[in-house]
């Protein structure tokens, strides 16, 4: 279990077991609905959240990745965070940089934001990453997710590439 560096924290993160399963298909549809929100090509969180959550479960099995559960003091679920090994393909990034650590999804509880546990989790996934000779930690946020964008800037992370997309009519 990992305690926020500040030891009167109320929060933990501890990995996530197969009973934690309905808490993060709950977590996972709250996350895909507020995306939805920003763009049309996600469905909601009901339509969506149990199927996305078993393609990341696999995913994060298959790439060295964990996926923590943030505690209260209670022992009541307040969120999670979904980090695995990414590889960069091909000849077009200098052979040190293909292999990154990637956060693919956070979600903490709008009630417990602002009280550390995201720097909990950023953490943790560094400390896991670095145990595996991975020395970058990557992560994106949908356009519009203003929140996150900020949250992430504040935490050191620096823009690398922007994706655009267009409709075909």
């Amino acid at each position: 279990m990992t305690k926020a560096a500040d030891t009167d924290s109320p929060y933990s993160l501890r990995p996530s077991t197969a009973e934690d399963r309905p808490v993060l298909i709950r977590f996972m549809a709250a996350l895909q609905d507020v995306e939805h929100a920003l763009h049309p090509d996600r469905p909601p969180g009901t339509e969506t959240a149990e199927a996305h959550f078993e393609y990341l479960r696999k995913e994060c099995a298959e790439n060295q990745g964990q996926f923590l559960i943030a505690e209260d003091r209670y022992g009541a679920s307040v969120g999670f965070i979904l980090f695995m090994v990414d590889d960069f393909g091909g000849h077009y990034v200098h052979p040190d940089h293909r292999h990154v650590g990637w956060v693919s999804d956070i979600w903490i509880e709008p009630e417990h934001r602002g009280q550390g546990i995201l720097d909990m989790m950023f953490a943790a996934a560094e400390d896991h990453f670095r145990a595996l000779g991975i020395t970058r930690l990557m992560l994106a946020h949908l356009k519009g997710n203003d929140t996150a964008r900020d949250a992430y800037l504040r935490r050191g992370f620096t823009a690398y590439e922007t994706i655009l997309e267009r409709k075909i009519s």
